[in-house]
């Protein structure tokens, strides 16, 4: 039994080798993680662009109040749903 568990948990040096290597690395993806020195630590500053969001927003709500007015005195026409058959439709069903 405790050859069989050597046998099962024993390494030769390739082996050992490459569990080197990928601990390496796994250590070097961490440390990166923790401290990554390509990201910039700069904070910016987007009070203008918020300024010039909410002006936009309000320009689409006054057109919109403007195009809400001018459609309230056009005149619409109503349409209704019917069925529609295009294989025996007449003329007038397609002009409808």
């Amino acid at each position: 039994m405790n050859k069989f568990i050597k046998d099962y948990f024993s390494f030769n040096s390739r082996e050992r080798n490459a569990i080197l290597i990928l601990l390496c690395l796994i250590l070097i993806l961490i440390i990166t993680k923790i401290y990554n020195p390509f990201t910039s630590q700069n904070k910016y500053d987007y009070s203008t662009f918020e300024e010039e969001i909410n002006e936009f927003e309000k320009s689409l709500t006054y057109s919109n109040e403007i195009e809400n007015k001018t459609n309230k005195y056009s005149s619409v026409e109503k349409t209704s749903l019917f069925n529609f058959d295009p294989n025996s439709a007449s003329k007038d069903e397609w002009i409808e």
